[in-house]
């Protein structure tokens, strides 16, 4: 995540073999934050709490994150917290048809934060998706036939682009996100140390670092 962090921020000014480095191990981050937040789901006492730590560190996070990647749109941990409503809704909403229009607004919404339309779908495919190969494999569908869909469509309207100056988007899904289906494969189901706000503090606050740097000598 790091990595991939410091690859976006600095983009414009790393050179194209930097960016493959930094990126690539980068498509890792959300497919594996997605999966873990449906096993914590799965473990934990409160899922109300669940949800109100995220987010708060969400909002925490908001400005480091803005200010880091100069865009106007939400970082990652609200992706996870209407991912987080998506799959409890989806477990004890009862009107299906109700369910599935709701889950088409919370798509919509997700179109502001960071993995926009595609962050809620693979989130719920992780919870709902019980075959233990299918449930990896098809979430990763997601990012890799619309980032291919993104690529043509770029390779199309700006003749600059090659195959070549979009290597770090087409690896960071490739291989970073295709990397987590046998990581995700050997995962035991036994929950690591308790480190429940490492995370929650280190998400801001490495944001934040980047963003002084940017600002102050880029």
């Amino acid at each position: 995540m790091t990595l991939d962090h410091i690859g976006g921020t600095f983009e414009n000014h790393l050179s194209l073999t930097a960016r493959v480095l930094l990126m690539t191990p980068g498509g890792l981050t959300f497919p594996i934050m997605a999966f873990l937040l449906v096993e914590g789901y799965q473990h934990t006492r409160s899922v109300p709490k669940y949800g109100q730590r995220l987010l708060i560190f969400a909002f925490v996070a908001l400005i480091p994150y803005m200010l880091a990647f100069q865009v106007p749109i939400l970082d990652v941990l609200f992706t996870l917290f209407l991912g987080l409503i998506t799959f409890y809704l989806y477990d004890n909403m009862t009107n299906r048809i109700g369910y599935w229009f709701t889950f088409a607004g919370f798509v919509l919404l997700s179109s502001i934060c960071d993995w926009m339309l595609m962050g809620i779908p693979m989130i719920l495919c992780y919870h709902a998706i019980k075959d233990p190969l299918k449930r990896l494999i098809i979430p990763i569908l997601f990012p890799i036939i619309l980032t291919g869909l993104d690529i043509f469509a770029t390779l199309n309207m700006d003749t600059s682009q090659t195959l070549i100056t979009l290597l770090p988007e087409i690896l960071y899904v490739v291989i970073g996100c295709g990397a987590t289906i046998p990581l995700l494969y050997h995962y035991n189901g036994e929950r690591g140390k308790p480190m429940k706000y490492f995370f929650y503090a280190f998400y801001p606050a490495h944001l934040l670092i980047l963003a002084i740097i940017r600002i102050s000598f880029f």
